[in-house]
């Protein structure tokens, strides 16, 4: 079931630096009223891409109810929610980033804070007579296998009424299969290959466009940009992870292509866990592009902007897919290196008309 024509999800445009929030950071309580600067500190963390679908994605199970009344602990009055995420190995990052902002939702829905968001004047869940929210992790390490066998877990183990997760749409499809599986509900707010939400699933839930979606906004930027600065592309190249996920992306983008009439160059699919793209770089320079449109993961994506600037890989512009792109080790460890990618991010035409940037 995909809910993005009903809910929102959560824009974010460019790179931020981590906020220095000490819940974030520290993992300490916030004070029942911010003090001065706070407010400011925490809005800006929830303009950061993975912490701001995290902070989303709690939310909205909590208004849903996903089913959870019937749940609640009586003594304790605690809704247990589980979330599969990469917490170590390659893509820890992300990972990290993405619980943190987990952790940033859980304490606006449980304790009260004079913020300008849904839940955060209430203590507690007011529908569960102010139950509190408790979410307890599961590591995926990156692996699909893992993130099942995490799913299960928390579901058989730890009791948990609705799991939230993963990352990686390879990793959600094992993962979502485990609660499915169990009757569970499965909220996904990052993972966008199409076929997640085509398997007839009853418990999956999806608050994002998939991949057709944004692959064909890409092509429609690329010719908007096209006439509004009158420039000419003609000569395409594809990058792509070999995951469900890129090859989603590259499908699409080739599809789009030949729809838009452009002369596909180069299509190179790769494994994200590679160490040396230098032949695949090679045959980017060969080919000569106007433009790369890419999906690539964190460290995959920092090796070929790396190895682009060696080879003097230097086309029109570089049309990115997320994920990679946007997380903070991105610029962090690329720097300068890393301006100038145009990347896609969700947007809600609701919140740019009551938050104007």
């Amino acid at each position: 079931m995909n809910l993005w024509s009903s809910i929102p999800a959560t824009h974010a445009s460019v790179h931020r630096k981590n906020s220095l929030y000490n819940l974030v950071l520290g993992g300490s309580k916030m004070a029942k009223t911010p003090k001065k600067g706070e407010e400011e500190k925490m809005l800006e963390l929830l303009s950061q891409p993975g912490k701001a679908l995290s902070v989303v994605m709690i939310m909205l199970l909590v208004i849903l109810g996903v089913g959870v009344s019937g749940y609640v602990e009586e003594v304790q009055r605690v809704v247990r929610i589980g979330a599969v995420y990469p917490l170590t190995g390659p893509m820890a990052a992300a990972g990290t980033d993405i619980r943190n902002g987990i952790l940033l939702a859980v304490d606006i829905i449980n304790d009260e804070h004079d913020l300008d968001i849904p839940l955060a004047s209430l203590i507690g869940i007011e529908s569960l007579n102010g139950a509190k929210l408790k979410v307890i992790f599961g590591d995926s390490q990156g692996s699909a296998l893992l993130g099942r066998s995490e799913t299960e877990r928390l579901i058989d183990e730890e009791n948990v009424v609705a799991v939230i997760g993963s990352y990686q749409s390879v990793v959600t499809a094992e993962a979502s299969q485990a609660a499915e599986d169990r009757g569970i509900p499965f909220l996904t707010a990052l993972s966008t290959t199409p076929s997640l939400t085509q398997r007839g699933f009853n418990w999956f839930f999806r608050t994002t466009p998939n991949e057709e979606t944004f692959v064909q906004n890409l092509y429609e930027f690329l010719q908007d940009i096209q006439e509004k600065r009158e420039i000419r592309v003609d000569r395409l190249a594809v990058v792509h992870e070999d995951s469900i996920w890129g090859k989603a992306v590259g499908e699409h983008a080739e599809q789009q292509a030949r729809e838009h009439n452009y002369q596909m160059v180069e299509f190179i699919s790769y494994s994200s866990d590679t160490t040396d793209v230098t032949s695949e770089v090679q045959r980017l320079k060969d080919a000569n592009p106007d433009v790369i449109i890419q999906a690539s993961y964190v460290n995959d994506a920092i090796l070929y902007m790396q190895t682009y600037r060696e080879s003097g890989v230097n086309p029109q512009a570089i049309l990115a897919d997320d994920n990679g792109f946007i997380a903070t080790e991105f610029l962090r460890i690329l720097g300068e290196d890393g301006n100038y990618i145009l990347t896609r991010e969700n947007w809600t035409q609701d919140l740019a008309e009551s938050k104007p940037i």
